[in-house]
């Protein structure tokens, strides 16, 4: 059933790609990312992960993840991403974990864990 016209309905599909949808530390709401820098690696934009202790992760992959601050050194040990090395980040604000810079010769990503995020305004 339809609600209003094919331009009304364009015009609310032309505002929501202006305005991207942030994605936001659950912690303290600080934004961190948005709908818009989200990518694929190796074929998928979310995948399944654990680190050398055990511990698991879903993780999102960005472009960009401005919200973000980098802690500690790089490190191609354990790499999830073949030929990247890793870097821990952080809320910029509340400096929560929230996920890993990946960087190699294709640029960089980010892998953020999705359960650190959640939609804001």
């Amino acid at each position: 059933m339809l609600h209003g016209t094919e331009q009304d309905e364009s015009s609310s599909i032309d505002e929501e790609q202006e305005t991207p949808k942030k994605l936001i530390c659950v912690r303290c709401h600080h934004p961190i990312t948005s709908h818009n820098a989200r990518i694929e690696v190796a074929g998928r934009h979310e995948h399944r992960r654990s680190n050398p202790h055990g511990y698991h992760f879903r993780v999102g992959c960005f472009a960009e993840a401005p919200g973000c601050k980098l802690r500690g050194q790089e490190s191609s040990h354990f790499s999830w991403f073949p030929g990247n090395a890793w870097q821990v980040t952080v809320c910029g604000l509340c400096e929560a974990h929230n996920g890993w810079r990946f960087t190699g010769e294709a640029g960089e990503f980010y892998a953020l864990v999705l359960d650190q995020l959640r939609e804001g305004d």
